[in-house]
């Protein structure tokens, strides 16, 4: 399992677990065609079920936030922008960058 220990590396750089992963229950859609769509249409039924959402598509055609939604809301820019600085510092504190930057 490569990839499983590719994803765990990763992982313990943002300081996550892979049980932390593990609790996140994920559709992942793929394909050439009906990607959005299909992911709008699971993402309001799941919410009309109770649920709580998150969704990331891409490209953005504007800005960066327009990928992520929360329970069918944008992130707003203080979220992003809070969780950006968040992640980059537990990165930053396990010398990911640094060591990224001495390869080139």
């Amino acid at each position: 399992m490569p990839r499983l220990t590719h994803i765990g590396r990763l992982a313990s750089r943002a300081r996550l677990q892979l049980s932390d992963l593990d609790r996140l229950n994920v559709i992942h859609v793929t394909g050439t065609k009906g990607k959005g769509s299909t992911c709008a249409f699971v993402e309001a039924a799941l919410r009309r079920c109770g649920l709580r959402t998150g969704l990331f598509t891409s490209p953005h055609l504007i800005e960066v936030r327009e990928r992520i939604r929360i329970n069918g809301e944008p992130l707003s820019r203080e979220a992003f922008t809070k969780c950006y600085y968040d992640t980059e510092a537990r990165l930053l504190a396990n010398q990911v960058w640094r060591r990224r930057c001495r390869r080139r």
